[in-house]
C-alpha cells in the first residue's frame, strides 16, 4: 500500500535517550498528530533517517498524547549517529489496510467458518490483525501471525 504523498516531517531532528541503562534513543515527533484509535496510539509510518530506508515501523506515545520514533542500535551503527546528533527525518503516515491479502483468504478458505469469525471481531482487532500480516518483514513472520490468528479463532 503507497503512502500519502505529503510528509508528516521532513526536517531535521536531534537523537535524544531515555534516561536510565538501557534507555531507548528516539526522535521526538510533538508535530504528528497523536490517534487514539488503538493500542497505546500507535501510528504506522514509513520513510528514512539520513536517507536510511525503514520500511513500515510504528510509532510510539511518550506522555501528553506526544508520539516518537525509537531508533534502534542497528540503525544508529548505519548511520553512525548517537543521542544528541542530528538526523534528517522524512515520515509519510502508511494507510490502513482494507482488504484481506491474499495469503490469508487461502488460509480462510481452507478453514471453514474462519472468515465468517474473523469478519465478526471487532473491527479494531482486525484492523490490527491485518496490519500484522502487511508489515510482516518476513513471509516466516507473516505466516506465523496468520496462524495465530487462525488459532485464536478456532477458540
Amino acid at each position: 500500500m503507497p503512502p500519502d504523498t505529503k510528509p508528516l516531517v521532513d526536517q531535521r531532528k536531534v537523537l535524544e535517550k531515555f534516561p536510565g541503562k538501557g534507555g531507548w534513543t528516539y526522535v521526538s515527533l510533538p508535530e504528528i498528530p497523536y490517534e487514539n484509535r488503538f493500542p497505546f496510539g500507535m501510528l504506522r509510518v514509513c520513510g528514512s533517517l539520513d536517507g536510511y530506508e525503514l520500511g513500515t515501523v510504528r510509532l510510539m506515545p511518550k506522555g501528553k498524547c506526544e508520539l516518537f520514533l525509537p531508533v534502534n542500535a542497528r540503525i544508529r551503527k548505519v548511520l553512525g549517529k548517537e543521542a544528541g546528533e542530528e538526523v534528517r527525518v522524512k515520515l509519510y503516515k502508511v494507510p490502513t489496510p482494507t482488504e484481506i491479502p491474499e495469503e490469508l483468504l487461502a488460509c480462510f478458505r481452507d478453514s471453514p467458518g474462519s472468515l465468517e469469525r474473523f469478519r465478526s471481531l471487532p473491527s479494531k482487532r482486525q484492523t490490527l490483525y491485518l496490519e500484522d500480516i502487511v508489515d510482516a518483514k518476513s513471509p516466516e513472520k507473516q505466516s506465523a501471525v496468520i496462524l495465530r490468528l487462525l488459532r485464536s479463532l478456532e477458540k
